[in-house]
């Protein structure tokens, strides 16, 4: 699992680190072009909304963006589709 991955898993799963890391993410962190979207996405929904954005609402984020090219589209779907897989604790055992 990429480390980037497990950011924006932590940043949808758990208030407490979201809240923390948050404001120290940058874009220049990320080095894809659908990895800088899903934090500026993330990033917004908490400016707007106070509270951790879900997969389902990034999608409709995402939806609604017309600067979004197609590759980036397809790329951040693969990306929400990976967040929302549930990782069991037999997974992280056996890495």
């Amino acid at each position: 699992m990429k480390i980037e991955t497990t950011i924006f898993r932590n940043l949808l799963t758990d208030d407490a680190y979201l809240r923390a890391v948050i404001p120290f993410l940058k874009e220049e962190y990320f080095a894809v072009s659908s990895e800088r979207r899903m934090l500026q996405a993330i990033q917004g929904f908490v400016e707007q909304y106070n509270s951790t954005p879900t997969t389902e609402a990034l999608a409709i984020t995402f939806q609604n963006d017309k600067t979004i090219t197609e590759d980036e589209f397809k790329s951040l779907g693969s990306m929400l589709e990976e967040l929302d897989k549930k990782v069991g604790f037999e997974v992280i055992i056996d890495k």
